[in-house]
């Protein structure tokens, strides 16, 4: 039987704070107001918080690209796509904190990445 495996305790704590934190932020903006995007981002996120707790299989490939799409390739795609806008206003509604925070959010999808792929692994353990 296979089962993902945390090599690092830190990892999957910080992980299981963001999916939960994120289930709850999401959870709250769908009770504020339905959207079919939110809606999918909240069964994702429990369907993955579920395959981190229960450490299937299945939980590195998931969070791999969970990371990639939210945390590494969205934010970097709406800087891209913020600073091309705002380079043809000529800068003129220029706003430092959409900058910091998307480059933040970026950063630590990439840390949080590179410690996925380094400490989590997917083994063969034995059947109890």
């Amino acid at each position: 039987m296979q089962k993902t495996v945390f090599h690092n305790a830190g990892v999957y704590w910080v992980l299981v704070a963001a999916l939960v934190s994120g289930l709850l932020l999401s959870g709250y903006a769908l009770a504020t107001g339905f959207a079919i995007l939110i809606s999918v981002r909240l069964v994702w996120m429990a369907a993955l918080l579920f395959l981190v707790a229960t450490k299937h299989k299945y939980a590195l490939a998931n969070l791999k690209w969970w990371l990639i799409i939210s945390c590494v390739a969205g934010p970097a795609l709406s800087l891209a796509g913020r600073l091309l806008n705002e380079m043809l206003d000529g800068f003129s509604s220029f706003s430092a904190e959409f900058y910091l925070n998307r480059a933040l959010l970026l950063v630590v999808g990439l840390i949080l990445l590179s410690y996925i792929r380094s400490t989590v692994t997917v083994e063969y353990v034995a059947a109890k």
